[in-house]
């Protein structure tokens, strides 16, 4: 198991699949991408005007800032970690990012939504084992 792809929101949830993913990785010596997903519209990715552009670059610098506090972990300490900003929707990307890094293994954290709101919604986690072709 060469590589280990860890969808992360900066939630306690993805702390929790961090630590475990960092076991894993520690165990068979793999590497670990975290990937964030920033979920910016099209409007905002492809506008011609400079305010515009100037919040996906803020949105941006945002979540790299985020990661720095994110990885001080000592549980990480001697993992090779690569951090990933992407402007997808996680269930939708994260196969295709897992694909084309050649990734062996996705772990992510849940928190159990239930209810209605599974029902009508489903959680990333879910739509993720779904769509993904290796093992969540």
């Amino acid at each position: 198991m060469k590589r280990i792809i860890v969808p992360i929101d900066f939630s306690e949830y993805s702390e929790y699949a961090l630590e475990t993913a960092a076991n894993l990785a520690n165990k068979f010596g793999s590497e670990l991408i975290v990937i964030h997903m920033l979920e910016l519209s099209n409007a905002i990715l492809s506008a011609a005007s400079d305010s515009l552009n100037e919040k996906s670059v803020f949105y941006l610098k945002l979540a790299e800032q985020k990661f720095d506090a994110f990885l001080d972990k000592p549980y990480l300490e001697g993992i090779k970690v690569t951090p990933v900003v992407k402007h997808f929707k996680v269930f939708s990307e994260v196969n295709a990012v897992a694909s084309e890094l050649d990734a062996d293994l996705i772990v992510m954290g849940s928190h159990g939504v239930s209810g209605v709101k599974e029902v009508l919604v489903g959680s990333n986690t879910e739509k993720v084992v779904r769509h993904a072709d290796i093992p969540v």
